[in-house]
């Protein structure tokens, strides 16, 4: 079933994919509490994981103090094709809309961000966000 009208399609288990992606996540240098919050949000349906033809990505939605809510990115894995993040941009940014967010957002301590997100970005300690 695709989400939003976009090209993601409900994953009900990430087992089923894992296996293509360890690799590439475990390059990625990501902290290993960012994975386990990521798998354990999947498994509590907290989050929703969405798999298109670039890779996976999962997503939970975050209240804030302000009212306001953020689409938070736990984890976007590619199959290995470079710039699926920018690719996906628009299509992360559907699903969040349609999910009732007012940003989408994602945290991460890796350097690079800046120069490959455009100027509609901002950051805020270790995480990224826009407006939708």
């Amino acid at each position: 079933m695709k989400i939003a009208g976009t090209n993601f399609e409900i994953l009900a288990d990430v087992s089923e994919v894992w296996t293509q992606l360890c690799h590439r996540i475990a390059r990625a240098n990501s902290p290993i509490e960012v994975l386990h919050e990521a798998v354990m949000a999947s498994k509590d349906e907290s989050a929703v994981s969405m798999l298109c033809e670039d890779g996976l990505v999962m997503m939970t939605l975050k209240g804030n103090a302000d009212g306001t809510i953020d689409a938070m990115v736990l984890m976007a894995a590619s199959f290995g094709d470079i710039g699926a993040f920018k690719r996906r941009e628009r299509e992360m940014m559907a699903v969040a809309r349609e999910a009732g967010a007012d940003r989408l957002a994602f945290k991460t301590d890796r350097r690079g961000w800046k120069r490959l997100l455009g100027p509609e970005w901002r950051l805020d300690g270790e995480t990224y966000s826009r407006s939708l």
